[in-house]
């Protein structure tokens, strides 16, 4: 199996992380700690379904299905 890094889903994924995370830091202090924790769990939990759904062999649109139902 290749490492997740690799994949067009794990890079986005992680470029939304990023990009949520700096969007954060500009926040005035109260939704920083609010708002902010909330939108960077979420984010972190996106990373962590595309990382659960790498390839193991099985075709793109059952990682696909995977990952679109596992947040149900």
């Amino acid at each position: 199996m290749r490492q997740p890094h690799y994949f067009p889903f794990w890079r986005d994924a992680n470029r939304l992380l990023l990009a949520i995370d700096q969007a954060v830091r500009d926040l005035p202090r109260y939704h920083k700690y609010t708002l902010g924790t909330d939108l960077r769990r979420q984010a972190m939990t996106i990373c962590q379904l595309v990382r659960r759904t790498a390839p193991r062999g099985d075709d793109q649109s059952a990682r696909v299905m995977r990952l679109v139902e596992a947040d149900r």
